[in-house]
């Protein structure tokens, strides 16, 4: 949500280069951060296990989660860039489409994963 208010100004001034930019380095960002968070996720998980801790059962399972769903940092995190995005441009019927077809998606895919082919928990991550 940081974009969204310089975003919004850019537009605001007609500046379409300005717009672009900023959507630009908004995506830098969340890659870059991304990547920060697929290198750092091992002490990341281990200190959150160590505020939230759990049975020996759940941490394993929380573990390996956390190891497979580090992954799609980036492109999470881009998500939140995109969004920013699209709302200061007045664009929120597309950050709806957006939001209800990846968690339409995530629900499926889940589904399929974890009922049909029977991977558990990493069908989930």
């Amino acid at each position: 949500m940081g974009t969204t208010g310089m975003v919004a100004q850019a537009v605001g001034a007609a500046d379409q280069d300005e717009v672009s930019a900023l959507f630009s380095r908004a995506l830098l960002i969340a890659l870059t951060a991304g990547v920060v968070l697929i290198f750092f996720h091992t002490p990341v998980a281990s200190g959150a296990l160590l505020v939230s801790p759990a049975s020996a059962d759940v941490e394993t399972l929380a573990r390996r989660y956390i190891k497979i769903r580090v992954w799609g940092a980036p492109a999470a995190i881009s998500v939140y860039a995109i969004t920013g995005w699209l709302i200061a441009q007045e664009r929120t019927p597309a950050v709806l489409v957006t939001q209800v077809a990846m968690s339409g998606g995530n629900v499926v895919l889940s589904l399929w994963f974890v009922l049909v082919l029977g991977w558990g928990v990493e069908g989930v991550a």
